[in-house]
């Protein structure tokens, strides 16, 4: 929980300055791609009014700024004994030492704080917004070397094109289930958290966390599958990487607010935008999570309207009509 409050402190310091942030200074800072740094500050606008200018540097990106007065409740740091030694060891002997690996983190958070205090941007040069498993940014309270020792396997058993027999976790029941016959494809990072896309012997996809893994059991050769999903759009899906639902494609209308503000987001190439006459905009996208497509559209009602298809809007209805029973 620590690293996302260090997150918000820092996302909060920058759009104090004077000059505020753009969201690509944010991104920056805060290692994160666009869309979770529209996340953090729509969490911030809960919190205090935002508001946005025109870039002078470039009219068509927005700079986020709040009422400087808040800043004053935020916490003052500095150095402690402790990161004094442990920043200078690290410097002069030993960058990668794991003994230090947490302390390291924690001054590295503190670093950003501090920097983003002074109106400054530090960037670490190894955590870089990607796809592809990086262990590190796990932000949950698991096993952090037994999940390492899991990717190292996975890489390997993924380069070699192998199969495995894996026992697995169950996030609903928390008991252990054996799977058979699984092929790995791709390991990526989703919201903070690592997991892995396989094949079984059926020809089924399915998405593992990795934190949940109990166990590798058996390694094995066996013949390549054939390749039926297009991994990239999975991974770039425009809601998320919940694989629940052939290829659809939605039609929904962005209030002006709502259109502005989703326009300036990185969106993937299969998302357009379409401008009404009345500042309203028309956004089309094709996704393959029917889960997170719902939920995405819930959480920005009435902002956000269905109006295609059909099936989808009746849905939304029903969920809504639940939820104020």
């Amino acid at each position: 929980m620590q690293s996302y409050l260090d997150e918000y402190i820092v996302a909060t310091r920058l759009i104090f300055r004077p000059e505020g942030a753009t969201i690509d200074q944010l991104a920056e800072a805060l290692g994160k791609t666009a869309r979770a740094v529209f996340s953090i500050l729509n969490q911030l606008d809960n919190m205090f009014p935002l508001y946005t200018e025109q870039d002078p540097d470039n009219p068509k990106k927005l700079r986020y700024k709040a009422d400087s007065t808040f800043a004053e409740y935020l916490p003052n740091l500095e150095f402690s004994e402790k990161d004094k030694v442990v920043f200078n060891y690290l410097i002069s002997n030993a960058p990668n030492t794991p003994s230090f690996e947490k302390d390291a983190g924690r001054l590295f958070n503190k670093l950003k704080i501090m920097a983003a205090e002074r109106g400054a941007l530090i960037e670490n040069g190894n955590n870089k917004p990607s796809y592809v498993i990086g262990a590190k940014t796990i932000h949950k309270q698991v096993n952090r070397k037994e999940v390492d020792k899991v990717v190292e396997k996975l890489l390997s058993i993924i380069s070699n094109k192998k199969w495995m027999d894996i026992t697995y976790k169950s996030m609903h029941s928390g008991k252990t289930i054996p799977y058979q016959n699984i092929f790995p494809i791709v390991l990526f990072v989703w919201n903070g958290d690592s997991y892995a896309y396989v094949i079984n012997n059926s020809g089924a996809l399915r998405m593992l966390a990795i934190e949940r893994f109990v166990s590798i059991d058996r390694i094995y050769d066996g013949a390549k599958p054939e390749r039926k999903y297009d991994i990239e759009s999975l991974l770039f899906d425009p809601f998320g990487i919940m694989y629940d639902t052939e290829p659809f494609t939605v039609k929904l209308k962005l209030s002006k607010i709502e259109s502005e503000y989703e326009k300036q987001k990185e969106w993937p190439d299969c998302v357009s935008f379409e401008d009404c006459p009345d500042g309203d905009s028309i956004m089309t996208a094709t996704t393959h999570s029917l889960f997170e497509c719902k939920r995405w559209i819930l959480a920005r009602v009435p902002r956000v309207k269905v109006l295609e298809p059909a099936w989808l809007k009746e849905e939304i209805m029903e969920s809504v009509k639940e939820y104020i029973q």
